[in-house]
């Protein structure tokens, strides 16, 4: 495999993997739940994760108490 960049010299690759392209995944965080977990937890410190047990989505993913980065 030759590649040549925009300066015009060739290089030469000595190992190349072709790129595969992946699945399309899905986003299955309910919003709704994720917000009733929040607000559920609000003032404590937990960490909580809802599954659907059957498929492993994960449904609602919740750390609190929540903080701002831009505070540092």
């Amino acid at each position: 495999l030759k590649h040549v960049p925009s300066e015009g010299e060739k290089r030469q690759f000595l190992a190349a993997i072709p790129r595969i392209d992946g699945q399309d995944i899905t986003l299955t965080i309910d919003s709704s739940l994720q917000e009733m977990v929040y607000d559920a937890f609000e003032d404590s410190k937990s960490c909580t994760v809802a599954m659907n047990p059957y498929t492993g989505e994960v449904l609602a993913l919740v750390n609190t108490p929540s903080y701002d980065d831009n505070d540092f």
